[in-house]
C-alpha cells in the first residue's frame, strides 16, 4: 500500500489541489474500442480554502463568511480522497 503524504495547513489557507477524478457514462453504450480507451481518470485542479483533513480525505470550500464568529458559513464543500491527490500548493 502506498504511504500517505503528510500535508499540514492552517484553516482557511488557500490551496490549489491537483487530483484525479473518476469519469463514466450513464445509460447503455455500444462496445466501442475508441470510447473505452478514452475512459480514464480525469485530472482536475481545484482551488479553495482549507477546512479539514483526516486520514483519508481533505475538505476545501470556495467561500467563507462570518470568519471568527461562532456561526461561520461555508459555500461549496469539496472533499477529495487523499489517494486521488497528486499535488497540493499553498497559495497564501
Amino acid at each position: 500500500m502506498k504511504k500517505q503524504r503528510i500535508f499540514v495547513a492552517k484553516k482557511y489557507s488557500l490551496l490549489k489541489i491537483k487530483w484525479l477524478d473518476s469519469q463514466g457514462c450513464s445509460g447503455w453504450q455500444r462496445k466501442d474500442k475508441e470510447v473505452l480507451e478514452s475512459m480514464t481518470a480525469m485530472p482536475v485542479e481545484s482551488v479553495g480554502y482549507y477546512l479539514k483533513a483526516d486520514n483519508v480525505s481533505m475538505t476545501i470550500t470556495d467561500s467563507v463568511a462570518d470568519v471568527g464568529k461562532n456561526d461561520e458559513q461555508y459555500r461549496g464543500f469539496l472533499t477529495i480522497p487523499k489517494v486521488a491527490i497528486l499535488e497540493i500548493k499553498c497559495l497564501t
